[in-house]
């Protein structure tokens, strides 16, 4: 596998971002809780060109400018792991757990791929 020579010679894992799904986020009173729901997919592919060509506002720092694109690349951003690839593509989190589990799980997988990518570094 290619993928797997370029991570043994480079010594770090190589993420690429599939897709975006943004989620409408809102406080339903009568409920008491934050409603969160999915809105759509886009692949990154897609929208690359776009989001490159936009410039991002940042409040702590005006003197560098970068683009969206930078901004997903240079992984400066919030997110929870929603899944994990497999052969089946049945890894969704949302499939075996809820809750505060899920957000473990997510974080589980997280340090798993911390780890791996830790791991390709000789000392």
């Amino acid at each position: 596998m290619k993928s797997g020579i370029l991570i043994r010679k480079l010594s770090s894992l190589q993420v690429r971002i599939i897709g975006i799904e943004p989620y409408y986020m809102a406080f339903d009173e009568q409920a008491g809780r934050v409603l969160k729901k999915p809105l759509f997919w886009i692949k990154y592919d897609d929208v690359r060109d776009a989001l490159a060509k936009q410039e991002v506002y940042m409040t702590n720092n005006d003197a560098q400018r970068i683009s969206f694109d930078d901004l997903f690349m240079q992984r400066r951003f919030n997110g929870v792991i929603a899944g994990e690839s497999n052969v089946y593509n049945d890894r969704r989190i949302s499939q075996y757990e809820i809750g505060k589990a899920s957000l473990f799980e997510a974080e589980r997988i997280k340090t798993e791929l911390f780890n791996f990518e830790h791991d390709l570094w000789e000392y």
